[in-house]
């Protein structure tokens, strides 16, 4: 049970739940029992230390235990300790927070607003909103009127929730905190592949390669610039203005083999909200978090050589700026694809692979002779 009650308001929440719960907080250690706090908390467990006020000194350790608590009904545990002082030189000092103990991503004018996914994997969203994130929260100073949540209904929450951000001319000042499995990543991010990138994915992820451990992403890529497949896809684009209907095809930068009639060999069609896949994977540099923007990265039939040299670039992302490579902001994708072979009718959505069926469009009619596809849209 969590009480907010005004006479209580100037103790931490969760420090209130545990009194409420029947136990005690820890007792403040003496100087020399915190001198080396490293023997006292996991520091993989400690995530945020905070002043205590003026009137008991020192300091207070949040952690956070997972799947250890006194009564074995909560998936997650978090405690507050208070300790006297820090000592100068301890790991714990960058957790430590500064004059104003929100962090700039929940400061104005940033608005947050949590996302929980009920429904999620073993369904703890709930428990660790309440249990962990909401005491947090408020033990920086934000009171639950000072963000807004969702909770799921269904499954079509999250995805309603997306395209009522991206259409939110005020979702680049929103910081989202999102309790969701993989699930709720691919609704609201909606990072899609085609080519290149997306078979990397797939046949890493195989058996032949998965024994070989953290190097099977190198084997996996040698082996597809070995091939040097092009891939046999229409793109098709509608950019702002276009309106709903009006996608037109587009070709391979440099032009290239079997550019006719709106139709190309690809190596990479990548579609992203977001500038990074990865911290040193800069795809595409001009994104920004949540500022609603769908873009493009494209390049054609290149060789393997030449696809080794692009990829090389994405870690500055340079390689925008290579004149094999297109770079634009878009409304809508549609990629249908020409390829006979499964192998290389494989799409990539955010890490989850989907296989195209052959004869089916993006509207899941098709028949013989027709190509199968995706179409993804801010």
């Amino acid at each position: 049970m969590v009480h907010t009650s005004k006479d209580r308001a100037d103790e931490p929440l969760a420090v209130r739940r545990e009194i409420d719960e029947g136990h005690q907080p820890a007792a403040s250690p003496s100087s020399g029992e915190t001198s080396d706090l490293s023997s006292k908390f996991n520091h993989e467990e400690v995530v945020l230390i905070l002043r205590a006020p003026e009137s008991s000194g020192g300091y207070q350790v949040y952690s956070l235990v997972e799947g250890s608590t006194s009564d074995d009904s909560k998936p997650f545990s978090l405690s507050v300790t208070h300790i006297p002082h820090l000592p100068d030189r301890s790991p714990f000092l960058d957790l430590l927070t500064g004059n104003d103990i929100r962090p700039l991503y929940l400061q104005p004018p940033h608005q947050a607003h949590v996302v929980v996914s009920t429904g999620s994997g073993l369904r703890h969203a709930q428990a660790f909103y309440d249990d962990v994130l909401r005491p947090l929260l408020s033990a920086i100073g934000l009171g639950s009127t000072d963000y807004q949540t969702t909770f799921t209904q269904d499954r079509n929450t999250l995805p309603n929730f997306a395209r009522q951000l991206g259409t939110d001319t005020h979702a680049g000042d929103k910081t989202i905190l999102l309790l969701s499995g993989d699930g709720g990543i691919v609704d609201l991010l909606n990072v899609a592949s085609y080519g290149f990138h997306a078979s990397l994915v797939w046949e890493s992820d195989t058996p032949a390669y998965r024994k070989h451990g953290a190097k099977r992403f190198g084997m996996a890529a040698s082996q597809l610039l070995h091939e040097a497949h092009g891939y046999d896809a229409t793109v098709e684009v509608r950019r702002k203005g276009d309106g709903e209907g009006g996608f037109v095809p587009l070709l391979p930068p440099g032009g290239g083999s079997n550019c006719e009639n709106g139709k190309g060999m690809f190596t990479y069609v990548l579609i992203t909200l977001v500038s990074n896949l990865e911290r040193t994977f800069a795809i595409s540099p001009a994104s920004k978090p949540l500022d609603g923007r769908l873009r493009m990265v494209y390049f054609g039939e290149v060789g393997g050589e030449k696809t080794m040299e692009i990829m090389g670039q994405r870690i500055r992302g340079a390689h925008v700026g290579m004149r094999e490579v297109g770079y634009e902001e878009v409304e809508e994708v549609k990629v249908t694809v020409e390829e006979e072979d499964a192998r290389w009718r494989k799409v990539c959505v955010d890490g989850s692979i989907v296989e195209l069926e052959k004869g089916v469009d993006e509207g899941g009619e098709g028949g013989e002779g027709e190509g199968e596809g995706f179409s993804w849209g801010r």
